[in-house]
């Protein structure tokens, strides 16, 4: 779980401070400033570079589908888009006609 969650966090960058502090497992995983237990060190990553490299979706796809993702996959869910903006997205209007 922890690898898991350090996956999210390379490629988030920041978690809100009421997950790291106010969930009822945060202990287990988080220490006292926020950080994650058991993991020395992070490798961040942009979400378009993991679809570049990683998947070899080409550039100019990889960079309009992160455009796509990253909001539904905000960390703070004040923050983070709702299906209904989701729908409204020029990326998925275009890839639907």
């Amino acid at each position: 779980m922890v690898h898991h969650l350090a996956q999210i966090l390379e490629l988030m960058r920041t978690v809100p401070k009421l997950l790291t502090t106010g969930g009822e497992y945060s202990r287990d995983f988080f220490d006292r400033s926020g950080k994650l237990k058991h993991i020395k060190k992070l490798r961040y990553r942009r979400l378009r570079d993991v679809l570049h490299d990683t998947f070899l979706v080409p550039p100019e796809d990889a960079d309009a589908a992160s455009v796509f993702l990253l909001p539904m996959l905000e960390m703070d869910m004040s923050k983070r888009a709702s299906a209904q903006q989701m729908l409204k997205s020029p990326w998925l209007q275009e890839t639907t006609t």
